[in-house]
């Protein structure tokens, strides 16, 4: 297979120097067993990388039968920069961003159209609070979805959440019991 790759690098080299550019992926196949993806998305043909990584990279002929492995080839086939990781991060911080952008809105919004009429520089406060908060969690600086759990339930009951959030965020910048999530967090000073 390295010799299959070292091939498929100069089929590469040769489709640039022809004006067609750096395909974004090299796929190596040892016939009736498995096949191999590398990517290399910046399109300069410095480093193919094992794609979607070192771990999965390698489809042996029995993971065809996985729709989602299936999907995956077809997507190199038919759109290959849709699976650019860069892109899809792109996508997705655009989404959240929308949705903070939601939230802050409906936050700022006056409490007689139905917002909390809170100012702009608390709103973003609170926020950045909250995204640190799940960035503790996501890092296990904090037990998964402690803080999830807590916003959900505690979500008809807008005084108790405060009162948990508040006490959570204190606990976390000086360290002790915090009853919001059952547990002595970590001094995380964030």
């Amino acid at each position: 297979m390295t010799k299959a790759k070292n091939q498929a690098d100069g089929y590469a080299r040769a489709l640039n120097d022809e004006g067609d550019g750096w395909p974004p992926f090299l796929i190596i196949t040892d016939i009736g067993y498995s096949i191999e993806l590398w990517a290399e998305f910046t399109r300069s043909g410095r480093s193919y990388q094992q794609f979607p990584d070192a771990a999965r990279f390698r489809i042996e002929l029995e993971d065809l039968r996985d729709p989602q492995v299936r999907e995956l080839l077809a997507a190199v086939w038919t759109n290959p920069l849709s699976l650019d990781p860069a892109a899809r991060s792109a996508r997705v911080t655009r989404g959240i961003a929308r949705r903070l952008a939601s939230v802050a809105r409906l936050l700022e919004e006056p409490v007689e159209k139905g917002g909390g009429g809170l100012a702009p520089e608390t709103v973003a406060a609170f926020l950045m609070r909250c995204l640190f908060t799940m960035f503790a969690e996501g890092v296990e600086l904090l037990p998964r979805e402690s803080f999830k759990t807590l916003l959900i339930e505690h979500k008809d009951n807008p005084t108790a959440l405060k009162g948990m959030i508040a006490d959570l965020w204190t606990k976390m910048n000086t360290s002790g019991f915090s009853p919001a999530i059952v547990l002595r967090p970590r001094r995380l000073d964030g």
